[in-house]
């Protein structure tokens, strides 16, 4: 119990371990305890899914819709191990029945023409600048 002699409390058989949850900072406590309320909240709807994903995380998270069941998040910044632990572990992020996630972190940089794409042109190239 919660007294000053509940023998138990700490050393319970819970699904996580008590002291890798004091390990989270206050945001991401926040962060995990807004997932669960838009889990509960939401009607599993792409746009609903994304919403939530923005409110919680911001631009760098995101889903896309795999058109056959699937939905993968992808993720621009890496969140602490624990963090995709928990996320993964309590399936936190809001989705319809029978909809199966995929994680995507940190995906390579774009490759492409554009002002802003890395690969292109440069000295390790398979263009041979």
């Amino acid at each position: 119990g919660f007294a000053d002699f509940g023998l138990n409390f700490g050393r319970s058989n819970f699904a996580v371990d008590v002291d890798s949850v004091n390990k989270l900072t206050v945001e991401q406590k926040r962060q995990l305890l807004r997932m669960r309320w838009w889990q509960i909240t939401s009607d599993g709807s792409m746009p609903s899914i994304n919403h939530a994903l923005y409110d919680v995380f911001g631009k760098d998270v995101y889903a896309l819709d795999g058109q056959d069941m699937t939905i993968t998040v992808v993720y621009q910044i890496i969140l602490p191990d624990i963090m995709m632990r928990l996320l993964q572990d309590f399936d936190l992020i809001p989705r319809a029945s029978g909809v199966k996630f995929n994680h995507l972190v940190k995906p390579r940089d774009a490759f492409g023409f554009a002002d802003y794409n890395l690969n292109f042109d440069q000295p390790n190239s398979q263009f041979g600048s």
